[in-house]
């Protein structure tokens, strides 16, 4: 049966009235769903904040703990070191004396032999202890060169993954010195930044919240408006 042209239009009328409920409906949904997105991140970002400079600090004890037990091994190796070239010294002296006793020699010449091989101990000892100091400035020294000098993918290498982001944001202001290497600098400037971590880690938890405030102002707009445009459903449906 076929319908008159009124009754035609009574259906149009009322299938475009159905079809705006639906998008009104819709648009509803979604701004309550942007709103309860908006609500959990703004409620995450102090718990990342907090995660973050417990982790620096954490990772900074480790740091420190491993350069301690670094420079333990090396005196501990010197050391070592030292001590054998004074018992080889003693022995060479002690062997030079019991030659000079069982030559046959005279008196004073076994006193004048004894006497020199003293002295060569003594020489030996001294430089045995010159090269001690100079053998500690030398690794004083490597050390503060190293601090200033530690390499970008170095500090990369000490860093747990989540700092990573920020490190390669802010590596070129971390500068070493003397005292410190760009490792403890870069821990020092993340606990006084954690939240610079999270923005580099997550991607700026502050850009997603402009994004979902904005995103939820929108759907709040279009949700008044009686029609929308095929743009508008586009991005409601992207939403």
């Amino acid at each position: 049966m076929s319908l008159s042209a009124a009754e035609g239009r009574r259906q149009a009328r009322a299938l475009e009235r159905e079809r705006r409920k639906h998008h009104k409906a819709a648009l509803r949904a979604k701004v309550r769903e942007l709103r309860a997105a908006l609500k959990e991140a703004r409620a995450a970002k102090p718990h990342h904040v907090r995660r973050a400079r417990e982790q620096c600090k954490l990772h900074r004890r480790l740091l420190v703990k491993r350069a301690k037990e670094r420079k333990a091994r090396a005196l501990a190796d010197l050391k070592r070191a030292t001590q054998q070239e004074r018992d080889a010294a003693r022995a060479r002296c002690i062997e030079g004396k019991t030659r000079a006793k069982e030559s046959a020699l005279g008196t004073i010449h076994q006193t004048r032999h004894a006497l020199a091989e003293e002295r060569a101990y003594q020489a030996e000892l001294a430089r045995i202890e010159a090269n001690n100091r100079r053998s500690r400035l030398g690794i004083t020294r490597a050390t503060a060169s190293e601090r200033r000098a530690e390499s970008d993918g170095e500090v990369e290498g000490n860093l747990p993954p989540e700092l990573v982001p920020l490190w390669t944001k802010v590596r070129r202001r971390i500068k070493g010195s003397s005292r410190r290497t760009r490792t403890e600098a870069f821990l020092e400037y993340a606990q006084e930044h954690p939240r610079e971590i999270v923005e580099a880690q997550e991607g700026g938890i502050e850009a997603r919240i402009c994004e979902l405030e904005h995103a939820h102002a929108k759907a709040a707009r279009l949700a008044k408006r009686p029609k929308m445009t095929r743009e508008e459903i586009a991005f409601l449906a992207s939403a």
